[in-house]
């Protein structure tokens, strides 16, 4: 008896595994971009001119999906917005003295026609072109991403790491 009760433990523990490689196998096939805890919760840059970064930001980030979620204006004179998906901003601008040096910033993109909308509308906001959209292959086999120069001539990329993106998952 205990010999066929622990064959037949071995028997379920084994379906069990091969159940849970399927369910794994299924959810990256449909998700192709596994997300993992992000080692940066959110980002904030003093820019010179909020007014003019807050609506080239509202454009410019509105083709990957990124809105204004929320404007503060404190008592001791910080000013700011923040941008982000789903009521959780992840990219803060700021009034102040804009960053000097060298900055870039790169944002996901569900799809390579996001990043191509982006550079569009980044250019019709004003930026400057730092690389057009395309495969960048010094960065991946599948690193899809357009660069520009934000007004305070920080490099902005957007970036598509999905095979075949023409559909986000």
């Amino acid at each position: 008896m205990c010999a066929r009760y622990w064959a037949q433990l071995s028997l379920d523990v084994r379906q069990q595994q091969k159940r849970v490689r399927e369910i794994i196998a299924e959810h990256r096939s449909t998700h192709p971009t596994n997300h993992v805890a992000s080692m940066i919760d959110h980002i904030d840059i003093a820019v010179a001119n909020l007014q003019r970064s807050r609506e080239y930001y509202r454009r410019t980030l509105a083709p990957l999906g990124f809105e204004p979620i929320v404007d503060i204006d404190r008592s001791d004179g910080r000013k700011g917005t923040g941008f982000g998906r789903e009521s959780k901003p992840q990219f803060w601008i700021g009034g102040g003295s804009a960053v000097v040096g060298r900055l870039h910033i790169a944002f996901e993109a569900e799809s390579r026609a996001a990043v191509d909308e982006f550079y569009k509308e980044a250019l019709s906001a004003g930026a400057k072109s730092k690389g057009e959209p395309g495969l960048q292959p010094r960065y991946g086999d599948n690193y899809y991403a357009a660069f520009v120069l934000d007004p305070d001539g920080h490099t902005i990329e957007a970036v598509c790491r999905r095979h075949d993106s023409s559909e986000a998952a």
